[in-house]
């Protein structure tokens, strides 16, 4: 399952679709809120958003996600993508789910214009190019472990 984002900055163009990903959230002061570069170097980690937390939050919020829709999850490890906005290289980790009803996704938020099933080559015609590198990375271990 793969998003398409609302077009907001219009300089930008009319966005690809991509592989949903967000912001890791950090407590402070009795409030949940985006982290930024400098709460992973100063601030104590066990205020720091679990990492599948935040991939469950932002599948939610991106593509309609339901916990309850889930079979598995699979942790799928760190990568690279380019924020395409700032044009500066940003971590990402990410996590992948064995959907039990591909058709049982709740609305997702305005934020995001389109959520469709794509096939892998699909993806590589009409996703962002760093994200369809991702995703090559990703189904590597995948496909093995449903073989």
């Amino acid at each position: 399952m793969v998003m398409k984002p609302r077009a907001e900055a219009k300089h930008l163009g009319e966005p690809s679709f991509q592989l949903a990903k967000g912001t890791r959230q950090i407590y402070i002061n009795e409030h949940w809120c985006d982290m930024r570069d400098d709460d992973l170097r100063h601030a104590d980690a066990s205020f720091f958003e679990p990492l599948v937390q935040t991939a469950l939050r932002e599948g939610r919020e991106e593509v309609g996600l339901k916990t309850s829709n889930i079979k598995r999850i699979f942790d799928m490890g760190g990568f690279v993508f380019t924020s395409v906005s700032k044009g500066i290289k940003r971590p990402l980790h990410m996590f992948a789910a064995e959907i039990m009803n591909e058709e049982d996704f709740d609305p997702f938020e305005p934020s995001t214009a389109q959520a469709r099933w794509m096939t892998q080559g699909e993806f590589a015609k009409w996703g962002r190019a760093d994200h369809a590198k991702i995703l090559d990375e990703i189904l590597k271990p995948l496909m093995a472990a449903f073989a």
